[in-house]
């Protein structure tokens, strides 16, 4: 049986600042990802900066978020957080807008080194031109890899962290991060390491269409989801006979 949605207008939200402070407090209730959409993608900044500096505040870690407008290599990165369970959305009409994956087939876009385990090496270097990533001979910048002798490194969009990967024939005998200023390789060991997409590729399904139905909107008035999520929040004056929350902060 399908889940009943709710809708309500939500009054007294003067700024971007008073849209951040609401979404942290949606976040505890909100069944699946809050998406906040605006038509500005400044706007939109300031809302998740708000979130950062108010989670400072409050002494609580600030939401792993994925941002969604103009900048293609952020999209991706944040369509890596979205997979790993981010529960904060950030997104412009345009970045609802671009093709996406379903999550299962996402998935299987990702290549994931790891210890002691694989892929081989010419297989780890051809899905990394796959996946769009740039050959060169050092990385220094996300989206970049580069391969020496037995070294590979590649560097993913999300996490932006820079991965050298060192082979015994066809064997990962060492996964470390390193530093892309200097070259060196940190001394921690990793376990595995993820490269997700490094461009972005025409897709039937747009990311506004995979999550349109799922968890908490708070939205502008027209930027209403496809699908109606289980709880839908458009800020803006109360309309005649609907529900409506106002919030009072119009000195926030």
């Amino acid at each position: 049986m399908p889940e009943k949605s709710s809708r309500a207008r939500v009054a007294g939200l003067p700024n971007p600042s008073s849209w951040g402070r609401y979404a942290l407090s949606l976040l505890s209730s909100s069944p699946g990802p809050l998406v906040v959409v605006r038509a500005s993608e400044e706007d939109l900044e300031d809302a998740a900066d708000a979130v950062k500096a108010l989670a400072l505040l409050t002494g609580r870690p600030a939401p792993e978020a994925a941002f969604f407008g103009e900048d293609s290599s952020a999209r991706l990165a944040g369509i890596e957080r979205l997979h790993r369970g981010a529960p904060l959305v950030f997104a412009t009409p345009e970045g609802l807008a671009v093709g996406a994956s379903a999550a299962a087939d996402y998935a299987k876009e990702r290549v994931t080194v790891r210890l002691r385990a694989g892929p081989k090496r010419q297989v780890l270097l051809d899905r990394l031109a796959a996946l769009g990533y740039t050959r060169v001979d050092f990385v220094e910048s996300p989206g970049e890899f580069a391969a020496r002798g037995s070294v590979v490194d590649f560097h993913p969009l999300e996490p932006a962290r820079a991965v050298r990967v060192l082979y015994d024939g066809d064997a990962v005998v060492s996964l470390r991060a390193f530093d892309t200023a200097t070259q060196t390789t940190r001394p921690e060991l990793l376990e595995e390491a993820v490269a997700g997409p490094a461009a972005e590729h025409p897709s039937a399904t747009t990311l506004g269409a995979l999550l349109s139905g799922r968890g908490t909107w708070l939205v502008e008035p027209g930027l209403e989801p496809e699908a109606a999520p289980p709880s839908l929040l458009v800020v803006g004056p109360p309309a005649p006979g609907a529900a409506a929350v106002d919030l009072g902060w119009e000195a926030f």
